[in-house]
Formats: structure tokens, sequence, C-alpha cells
């Protein structure tokens, strides 16, 4: 696979040479004993800021606790993604890659994030999973093209008001995090197809998602509840992952007859 990965990018090179065009360059990189941390790889890069445009760490081994101001000067980045490398600062910096799509920070221990995040108005993919987040920006309703937020397994405890701003976010997922109850606002994600809440904190279930249209996949299971309202709103809804033993099953499948309850 490396030999294949080394070959693509070979190509993509000379493409750009012989077309003379800025064409996307993607850089993935593996630890290797050479490197001491994942700074001085992001450093090593820094001679083709101008033309790379995707950064996928998959840095396992690496033990870096602050992210290098270095990384804003990848100014045509749209992509910087970061498996596991125990970064728990971000620099405020980060705000300058007013170009970024998607940014993926699964598996480090980020507990806040700077203000300047809701610069990055182009992102639509914000997957911050499997971490230590604790809050979310109150204004995280600036990115508007947001379209995909992943938060699961993390110490989040509550949603900010202006998520209700998202309107174009398809995807929520909130599984295994510490909340109880949504803000109101989360009713005018008309756009969310999927919503995963499970193994939550939620004693009661959220009426403000049933507003929630369009939704087609809904993911509830693990929560405090035992009771259900009636779902038959939810006419495009295609999944519903619930705890099964806890509900009247034949009643939801009348009230949801092309569903599939797992």
């Amino acid at each position: 696979m490396k030999i294949i990965a080394k070959y693509l990018l070979f190509v993509l090179c000379i493409l750009s040479a012989t077309m003379n065009l800025a064409q996307s360059v993607i850089s993935t990189v593996e630890p290797s004993k050479s490197d001491t941390s994942l700074n001085t790889v992001i450093e090593k890069m820094l001679g083709r800021k101008d033309i790379v445009k995707q950064i996928q760490i998959n840095a396992g081994s690496y033990n870096t606790k602050i992210l290098t101001d270095s990384i804003s000067k990848f100014s045509k980045l749209e992509l910087l993604s970061i498996f596991s490398s125990k970064i728990e600062v971000l620099p405020e910096s980060i705000g300058n890659l007013t170009k970024l799509k998607k940014l993926s920070l699964l598996g480090n221990r980020i507990s806040y994030l700077p203000k300047s995040i809701t610069k990055l108005t182009q992102l639509n993919t914000l997957d911050l999973g499997a971490g230590k987040l604790e809050s979310l920006p109150s204004d995280i309703g600036k990115l508007k093209k947001l379209q995909v937020l992943n938060v699961g397994y993390s110490n989040l405890k509550s949603i900010p008001e202006s998520i209700g701003e998202l309107v174009d976010m398809e995807m929520l997922i909130l599984k295994g995090c510490k909340i109880e109850q949504f803000p109101q606002t989360i009713s005018f994600l008309q756009k969310l197809k999927h919503l995963d809440f499970s193994l939550c904190k939620f004693s009661t279930f959220p009426i403000e998602i049933l507003k929630l249209k369009n939704l087609e996949v809904l993911i509830i299971n693990g929560n405090r509840f035992n009771t259900l309202p009636d779902l038959s709103g939810f006419k495009k809804l295609r999944k519903l992952i619930i705890d099964k033993n806890k509900y009247d099953i034949k009643k939801l499948k009348l009230q949801l007859p092309n569903c599939e309850i797992i």
C-alpha cells in the first residue's frame, strides 16, 4: 500500500508540473523512528506549504501536547486530519486556515477550542470524537457551512444555542457525551438526517427533535428515559436504534412502518 501511495503522489506531481496547475497535493504521514515529534513532521513540510491542500497524519505514536503555529502557514489547506497524537492545545492561529473544509482531530486530548475556530467559515466537517472536549464555542453558529459535527465520546455536557444557526447540518454525533438536554434551537436544523445521542444522560425524550422532519437515522439507545412520544411524524426515518426491551415495538412499527428498528 505504501508503494501505491508513493506512486500516486508521484503521478500527481508530474501532472502538476506538465499542466502548470496548482494541483491538490496529499501528504499522508506515518510515524517513523527518525521523527521526534509531530510538530517536527509538520515543519518539514513547510517547503511545500503553498501547494499542499491536504495533510493526513496517522500519528498514534507521537506525543505532542501543543500543535505548532506553523500549521497556520499552509494557506491552501482544505483538509487537516491528525489522529490520536495526544494534542491538548490548538494554536489560536488555526483560524488563519480560511480554506479549510475538513478538520479531523479524532482521539486527541483537546478540552477547549480556540476562539478563532469560528473563522473557519468554509468548514463542512468537524470531527472531535473520542477526545476530552468539554465545551463548544458559544458562537459555533458562525460555521454556516458545517454539515457534519462529531463530538462523540467526549466530556461535552451541553450544546450552545447557536447550534440552531447551522442550518446546513446533516449529521450530528453526540454518542457517549454527558449531555442531558438539547437547546430548543436544535429544532431549526431542518436538513439534519443523522442524529446520534446514544449513551448520553437524557432522563426524558427531548421533544425538540420531533420537529426534525427530515431525519433518516435516529440513534437513542443507552439513555435514561423509558417512554417515547409518538414518532409517526418522522416520515423519512429509515433506521431507529433503541433499547428494545424498554418499549412497545409493535406500537413503534405502526408509527414507523418504513423504518428498521434495531
